[in-house]
């Protein structure tokens, strides 16, 4: 079994899924070359951004993390059965929020062993909790199981004014990337299993 240099850097950042991961950790104790590039890209990863690296560093699924951390739960939404299927929606429910109008949103979705921000994808879908369903009690963010079916990964980050996303950089989401490792920007995963 071998790894590529993205799936390395995933596996660095804490980023593959438990099956993979395991494979990769398999893979390790037995290469030594492959120990030796793993070294090497966890060199460059710092000395690129010695901060917060080259990715998103989140905690595990059912965990929240940050200085202002919030409660979370995931709660099926117009949804038959014990699982989702592609298409059908679930509801994040977001409480203790301070300044919902000034705090915006940012929904990452785990897929192909990276995070991808799902939302927003662009300046005019920017969302901030105070435009959420629900109020100082409770505000419910409704998210779309994707495909690929499977166990599927999703983060919530909850962005303070502070911060903002930088449209016109090469990489728009480097602070709050910034603040999710530094403990300024809460953030939780949640994880959904999706069937045909």
């Amino acid at each position: 079994m071998n790894a590529t240099d993205s799936e390395l850097m995933a596996f660095l950042r804490d980023g593959l899924e438990p099956p993979r991961r395991l494979e990769v950790e398999e893979a390790l104790r037995y290469s030594a070359p492959l120990r030796a590039r793993l070294s090497e890209l966890s060199a460059l990863s710092r000395l690129a951004s010695p901060s917060v690296g080259s990715g998103w560093l989140l905690p595990p699924p059912g965990r929240v993390a940050g200085r202002r951390p919030f409660a979370v739960a995931p709660v099926r939404l117009d949804v038959a059965g014990e699982a989702l299927r592609v298409g059908d929606r679930f509801v994040v429910e977001l409480d203790r929020v301070e300044q919902p109008a000034a705090t915006q949103v940012v929904v990452l979705l785990h897929t192909e062993g990276a995070w991808t921000v799902a939302l927003p994808e662009a300046p005019d879908e920017e969302l901030h909790v105070s435009e959420l369903p629900g109020g100082p009690d409770g505000w419910r963010l409704e998210l779309v199981a994707q495909a690929p079916i499977g166990r599927q990964r999703w983060a919530v980050a909850l962005v303070p004014a502070s911060l903002t996303v930088a449209w016109a950089e090469p990489d728009p989401f480097a602070s709050v990337k910034a603040g999710i490792a530094s403990g300024d920007v809460p953030v939780v995963t949640v994880e959904v299993d999706v069937v045909r």
